[in-house]
């Protein structure tokens, strides 16, 4: 046997044996192994036929891909790799580095698989970011808090000269003040509020017109936030007049959402609806 001889040669064969009659019981084929184990089929071969001691960890994983117990080849593992030779320094990475790339490599794959992890994430970052773009834009120029009349004056034209308006779009995250819900827009829920996730349903492109209101478009859907005949909707954009909407910036670093054609305000005490403004945190959006 290539590379494995005396006593080193019999221990790989009789771990690669029991590994073999493990995964002939179990009808798998090792390229369907090889996602869960993270190892090639060439290489998983090259162990079932005892002719390579694989790393521990890999050991492992084949036996829960298998639903066996790994501790019962434990024994079996240990013996091959007693007698595996060292490999001469300079020679690459041995088992051990091998057998912890494979792990890290696993774990990114499953931290990038699983949507609550982002989710987790999400959450801190929709409120921290929804609050840093309400306090320092990018706004339109002439827009930050502050300026122009108290409260709520929508973004005049004629404040900033001659040239008029930088009509830039900016994207944001809409963050309700009181309920730290964000205005979030999917094909399957539609429009509504809902907990930070740090998913393109919440991020919304702000899109600026000459008039001082502003389209909010949904990076997801690409549908626009649409005041409606009775209630709020996400819709086709049209620049329809129901589609345009005063996001005027409040003293407190936060802004609120008002209708062009209806003046009623984005609240979320009872839900996402849109009612008359009366200043309260409910209709504040971070």
């Amino acid at each position: 046997m290539t590379g494995l001889d005396g006593p080193h040669g019999s221990a790989a064969q009789q771990l690669g044996s029991a590994l073999k009659a493990l995964q002939r019981r179990s009808g798998r084929t090792l390229r369907s192994l090889e996602s869960e184990v993270m190892t090639s089929d060439s290489s998983l071969s090259r162990y079932l036929r005892g002719s390579t001691v694989p790393p521990w960890s890999t050991v492992h994983d084949l036996c829960r891909a298998l639903g066996a117990d790994p501790s019962e080849y434990r024994a079996l593992w240990e013996a091959a790799d007693r007698c595996q030779p060292k490999p001469p320094a300079g020679a690459g990475p041995s088992a051990a580095t091998e057998g912890r790339w494979r792990r890290w490599r696993r774990t990114a794959g499953r931290w990038v698989s699983h949507r609550w992890v982002w989710a987790a994430g999400g959450a801190c970052a929709g409120l921290l970011c929804g609050g840093a773009l309400a306090l320092f834009g990018p706004w339109p120029s002439g827009s930050a808090p502050g300026q122009g009349a108290p409260g709520r004056q929508a973004v005049s034209p004629k404040a900033v000269g001659k040239a008029g308006p930088r009509l830039d779009d900016h994207s944001r995250i809409f963050v309700n003040r009181v309920t730290g819900n964000c205005l979030d827009h999917s094909l399957d829920k539609g429009l509504r509020s809902f907990a930070p996730n740090g998913m393109s349903y919440q991020r919304w492109t702000v899109h600026p017109f000459p008039d001082g209101t502003s389209e909010l478009r949904n990076h997801a859907t690409g549908a626009c936030l649409d005041s409606g005949d009775s209630a709020l909707q996400g819709a086709s954009c049209s620049k329809a007049a129901t589609q345009k909407w005063v996001v005027a910036p409040l003293p407190d670093a936060s802004v609120e959402i008002r209708s062009r054609t209806t003046g009623a305000c984005l609240d979320d005490s009872q839900g996402l609806r849109a009612v008359p403004c009366d200043g309260s945190n409910h209709q504040k959006w971070g």
